[in-house]
Formats: structure tokens, C-alpha cells, sequence
């Protein structure tokens, strides 16, 4: 009898991800949190660039490498959309960053603007303008003293020291940029967005993580339903 070559194979375990680790309500913040965090950072007005920038991740579901390498071309005030279809490379060097295009296709999208957003977008390129004279459609919106755009590091050292600075209201969860992508899907979940929506909107291909925070999400407002029939009084 012939041995088969296959009850040998051994099949390798999918790998894991660091969302398989964390808890799900520690992978977002509640509106709440968020509110606190850019009320902290608008209080300084040395931090109130950085508060845009995760003001607008937070209303859009960018990835912080599509934020930053936002430019006034790809911003459509009449339409209230946004062309979200690169991220910025730093491969050469901070002063020599370049938008390079998306990985996936599904990264490559158009999304709508909420007013707040809007709002945001035109008082960040006005101000812009003011204080570069060269400043044109082509530039990057969000740009730091130098006028090069925010760097990745300095938005992770940022979160941290203003979550630190909250002090007593301390927000406790590890915070990193990729938490206001996920608080946007938990935003949309809360107002009753088909995952299918949400999915194409932040440029989900693997809709996993998607899936466990618009679960998670949904559940908790189902117990909420329960919670406020009980204290009907009825």
C-alpha cells in the first residue's frame, strides 16, 4: 500500500496579528475619549495642528500614511470628497518624502466629507497659504513649523505625551494614530453603517478587523436596547 504524500504535509498556522492579542474595546475610543484627547490638544496653541490631523483620521478613517500625504489636488470642497490613493515614502529621507501609491487596490478610494471635516480642510490650506507664500494645490496639507509634512514618530510621541498630560482622566489604552482608523469604523457601526460600507469606506481588504469591532459595537448597543426598556418603568 502507497503511503500519501499528503497526511504528512502540515499545514502552517495563519499568522498572528497584534489585534489578536488586544481586546476589542482597547483597539478604539469612545467618542468620549476622543473628545478629551482633542480638547487637550486644542487647550496648547502649539498642538492645535496635530488636533486637526487626528480630528479629520478620526471623522474620515485614514490611515495616518494617507493623511499625511494628503495634498490640496486630492481635496474636492464642491464635491465634499477626498481622493484617498497614496501614502507618503520616507525610504530616502524625511527632507526627500514622496507620495508613492497604495499597496492594495482596495486602498485606492474616493470618500465622502462630513462639514466638520470640511471645516477642518479649508482652515488648515488657508492657514497654509498664509504662512508659505509658495503654497499651491500640489503641496501636502498637513505640514508641521518646517513646512514638511508631520512626521509619523512625532505623531506617536504626541499621543503619548497629551494622553499623559490628561493626567486623573488618563485615557487607559496603549493610544497609537491606527486607533482613530478603528474609532471611525466603531463611529459608523454606532450609527447603523452596513460592514460592507464601512469596509469599502476605510479600504479594508480583510474585512477581520472590520468585522470584530462592528460586532463588537453592535452587541454592545443591542444590551443598551435591553438596558433602556428596563428603565421604562412599565
Amino acid at each position: 500500500m502507497q503511503s500519501n504524500p499528503v497526511e504528512k504535509a502540515k499545514v502552517p498556522k495563519p499568522v498572528q496579528k497584534l489585534e489578536d492579542y488586544t481586546k476589542v474595546e482597547d483597539m478604539y475610543l469612545e467618542r468620549e475619549e476622543v473628545d478629551r484627547l482633542l480638547k487637550c490638544y486644542r487647550s496648547a496653541y502649539q498642538s492645535a495642528r496635530m488636533a486637526d490631523l487626528i480630528e479629520v483620521m478620526y471623522l474620515t478613517g485614514m490611515r495616518i500614511g494617507e493623511a499625511i500625504s494628503l495634498t490640496g489636488n486630492d481635496y474636492h470642497k464642491e464635491k465634499a470628497l477626498l481622493d484617498i490613493h497614496g501614502t507618503l515614502d520616507y525610504s530616502h529621507g524625511y527632507d526627500n518624502a514622496k507620495k508613492e501609491l497604495p499597496k492594495t487596490p482596495s486602498s485606492y478610494r474616493e470618500i465622502g466629507l462630513s462639514n466638520r471635516a470640511i471645516e477642518i480642510l479649508d482652515r488648515v490650506i488657508l492657514e497654509n497659504q498664509l504662512r508659505f507664500d509658495d503654497y499651491s494645490k500640489d503641496n501636502f496639507i498637513f505640514l508641521g513649523k518646517t513646512g514638511k509634512p508631520i512626521q509619523v514618530n512625532t505623531v506617536a510621541s504626541s499621543l503619548k505625551y497629551t494622553n499623559e498630560k490628561l493626567g486623573k482622566n488618563k485615557i487607559n489604552k496603549d493610544i497609537h494614530s491606527h486607533m482613530f482608523r478603528h474609532s471611525h469604523i466603531s463611529l459608523l457601526a454606532e450609527m447603523g453603517v452596513p460592514i460592507k460600507a464601512i469596509m469599502q469606506r476605510v479600504g479594508h481588504k480583510d474585512e477581520s478587523t472590520t468585522l470584530k469591532i462592528y460586532t463588537h459595537v453592535t452587541q454592545k448597543q443591542k444590551a443598551d436596547i435591553v438596558d433602556k426598556l428596563n428603565n421604562l418603568g412599565l
